[in-house]
């Protein structure tokens, strides 16, 4: 083996462990009025990450039972004969699922084996709950509203969930259809 392909295996080496060993958590909190595909949308994720389709090598860990839960939504909402789920009840408590990301890299043992060593790289937290904590957030347990709240403020990152025919329909009304139309 070359000096140079020695050195990069050893900076590669270095890099995984110093991840490996100090893994970043980012929460994530998703905002969609209700019907907007937020638990959709993870249950999605979920089926894309723990699949392989993502990026070859990655790998998903999390608790059985959050593993079960979005594994059976995604089958629902994959099947286009069966039925919808239901929505997230607006009195259910908030939800968090945890995905612990690992990468996977073929290691070289001393005498010329490889072996494959899971690289835990990245835990991401995400909280499901009801489209009505945010459209009618005055109405809502004020536990679970505070609760909500504290979790948006400390959030790493948000993402927007739109409804589209929501959004044309609140546009029609304010300007309507035929400016919609040229629009």
């Amino acid at each position: 083996m070359s000096y140079e392909r020695d050195r990069h295996c050893a900076i590669q080496r270095c890099w995984f462990t110093r991840m490996g060993t100090n893994v970043n958590t980012h929460h994530i909190v998703a905002l969609g009025a209700p019907g907007a595909g937020k638990t959709v949308y993870l249950a999605v994720l979920h089926h894309l990450l723990t699949s392989g389709q993502v990026a070859r090598g990655l790998q998903v860990k999390m608790s059985i039972a959050d593993n079960a839960e979005l594994s059976e939504l995604y089958a629902a909402v994959a099947n286009p004969t069966g039925d919808f789920p239901p929505p997230t009840g607006s009195t259910d408590r908030m939800r968090t699922f945890v995905f612990d990301l690992s990468v996977q890299k073929s290691v070289a043992s001393r005498f010329g084996k490889s072996k494959i060593v899971d690289y835990h790289v990245l835990r991401v937290t995400y909280v499901d709950y009801a489209g009505e904590w945010l459209t009618d957030s005055g109405r809502q347990n004020k536990e679970l509203h505070d609760e909500f709240q504290a979790r948006i403020d400390e959030a790493d990152g948000i993402i927007a969930f739109l409804d589209g025919e929501q959004l044309r329909s609140a546009l029609i009304s304010t300007i309507g259809d035929s400016e919609l139309t040229a629009f």
